[in-house]
């Protein structure tokens, strides 16, 4: 329960810090670029932002270190925003126009890593991964429970009708030629929220990076799917 508290306001400070860049849209150009786990190369034609440089997402933290709860207080004291945890967006131009992505990443804490380190061994990982692969291919029953707790302990919530179903799950491979042990996962998701569709596509990567493990969730709008996957793939094989 302490883990899923903690990332549910990771989670949060991501958002917040995704309105500032999104508000701020300032860009640089990558490749290669410095990112939290490493050093990663992007397509020239390919921009990217972080939150972490914006003033906006500066502004958007300290107002969390100042106003927000001790819980939150105390996680932005394990999580440095721009060196274990940050949001990044991508953007670039295609003969549809201007196409965007959300890249959100974090590093667990320290704690986490000296308790659950050791079962993040490659070795122990490629074996496990048909099981997990089980797991993730039968993850829409999990899903669908935690929306409903969730609505229950939020009754406000349930005429909304959440729901989040996902669609064209490819399953968890490990990365060929990344320069750390990576393995990487997608999906289409569509958000459904009293009727109105947000269709959206997901890839997460999870690197052995050193001395934290880092994972990053990519999320763009599912017909700009095309654009970002192959950009996603090279970051992850090349970040280093």
């Amino acid at each position: 329960m302490a883990i899923r508290k903690q990332l549910k306001y990771v989670r949060r400070a991501l958002v917040t810090m995704a309105l500032g860049v999104g508000l701020l849209g300032a860009s640089v150009w990558a490749a290669p670029v410095s990112v939290v786990g490493g050093t990663a190369q992007l397509p020239d034609n390919v921009t990217i932002t972080k939150a972490s440089t914006t003033s906006m997402g500066t502004s958007a933290i300290n107002q969390l270190k100042t106003n927000g709860s001790a819980e939150v207080q105390q996680l932005l004291q394990k999580y440095t925003v721009g060196k274990n945890v940050d949001v990044y967006q991508l953007a670039t131009t295609t003969q549809a126009g201007i196409q965007t992505a959300w890249l959100y990443t974090v590093q667990p804490e320290e704690q986490l890593v000296n308790t659950y380190g050791s079962m993040l061994n490659p070795t122990l990982v490629d074996m496990a991964l048909p099981a997990v692969n089980q797991q993730w291919f039968n993850a829409q029953p999990a899903i669908d429970k935690a929306i409903d707790a969730y609505t229950t302990v939020n009754p406000a919530l349930a005429p909304l009708h959440l729901s989040v179903k996902l669609q064209d799950q490819a399953p968890i491979t490990k990365v060929v030629g990344a320069q750390n042990p990576s393995y990487v996962a997608n999906t289409r998701a569509q958000f459904n929220v009293d009727g109105f569709v947000v269709p959206e596509y997901v890839s997460v990567a999870v690197a052995l990076t050193q001395p934290r493990p880092t994972m990053y969730v990519m999320v763009t709008d599912d017909a700009s799917r095309q654009t970002f996957e192959p950009v996603f793939a090279e970051f992850v094989k090349t970040l280093h």
